[in-house]
């Protein structure tokens, strides 16, 4: 599977970026998807994504804007402090497009699809970087093809991303939105190309599973101490001894007429002794029992881990329908 980052900000906070920023806010204010998007306030609003370098790679993002005619940089992508490439929100006479831009500041094409205040969009687009004439930079717009650039997308000789920005505006209340986000690259059979529409929510624990075994962090029960979001230091399980594990029962799957395409679990976890334990995410499918994943290393502060991404059910039997998610469950493991 080639798909390499999908984030929704569904557990309230930022710590899908990396390295993490404190001037992006997670919001629940009108988010595409889900209970949160992302707010960008300010031109310092930056959002990075750090992936393996990669040639050619596919991004997806929503995303609704404040200001539709201003020069700032909204997306670039980046080899470490290189900026590659980026697109922009300007005015282009009689459209206020998004703009493909390579390096800093050569143009590349104007969008002719017109991006209005305050709505949402979806953003899609094609990068490969390359020399004259095999470099390309393609995007959509809610689907519609809006720039088909062919020609170089190379500046300083640099041939990879490793790094992706999502960026503010240059002057406060200048807001830029972003959710449901996604990056895809080539290898592989599946998620190899475009990443298409998406929209990604979030089932919260909401009772006990069928093993509880980690120590509470007060006299409430297991479940209702990690279902908060975002994640605090207050409220939260613990466990020292190797193996001891919690699953939870899930809020139940409501989306109508949706075509799941995968799931994971994910929790904000840390050490508090040390640097060095590790856990495992698992789920159980009904029918299918408990699929465990690799072990985790983890850190002094809260960071994001995320299990096993599941296209099917562990077996590879089954798609996931409304039936086999409302019988999931979800759970923690200590390691070492």
């Amino acid at each position: 599977m080639a798909r390499i980052f999908t984030e929704g900000f569904e557990t309230g906070d930022n710590l899908g970026f990396n390295p993490v920023t404190s001037s992006v806010t997670i919001i629940s204010t009108n988010p595409r998807s889900g209970s949160y998007c992302a707010k960008f306030s300010t031109a310092t609003s930056i959002g990075t994504i750090i992936i393996s370098a990669i040639g050619e790679l596919y991004v997806r993002f929503g995303f609704m804007t404040g200001q539709n005619n201003k020069v700032d940089v909204r997306f670039a992508w980046m080899s470490d402090s290189t900026v590659l490439g980026h697109l922009r929100v300007q005015n282009n006479g009689l459209v206020n497009g998004i703009n493909a831009y390579s390096s800093t500041s050569t143009l590349l094409a104007n969008g002719t699809i017109n991006i209005t205040t305050n709505t949402w969009y979806l953003v899609e687009i094609y990068i490969k970087i390359g020399d004259n004439p095999n470099g390309r930079v393609i995007t959509k717009i809610d689907g519609i093809t809006d720039i088909d650039f062919t020609g170089d997308t190379q500046p300083a000789a640099i041939t990879t991303v490793n790094r992706i920005d999502f960026k503010g505006q240059g002057s406060t209340g200048e807001e830029n939105y972003f959710d449901d986000m996604a990056i895809n690259n080539t290898s592989g059979t599946s998620d190899n190309s475009w990443c298409g529409d998406g929209h990604i929510i979030a089932l919260i624990p909401d009772s006990a599973g069928d093993v509880t075994q980690l120590i509470p962090s007060s006299g409430s029960s297991n479940w209702s101490l990690v279902d908060e979001r975002p994640a605090n230091i207050t409220d939260y399980v613990s466990g020292s001894v190797v193996g001891e594990y919690d699953l939870y029962n899930l809020t139940p799957f409501s989306v109508s007429n949706a075509s799941v395409k995968r799931i994971w679990a994910e929790t904000r976890s840390l050490d508090t002794v040390a640097e060095g334990g590790t856990i495992s995410i698992g789920i159980k499918v009904n029918g299918e029992g408990e699929d465990w994943g690799s072990y985790n290393s983890l850190l002094t502060t809260y960071y994001r881990y995320i299990g096993t991404v599941y296209p099917l059910t562990p077996s590879g039997s089954a798609v996931w329908t409304s039936t086999n998610l409302n019988n999931l469950q979800i759970g923690i493991k200590t390691g070492t």
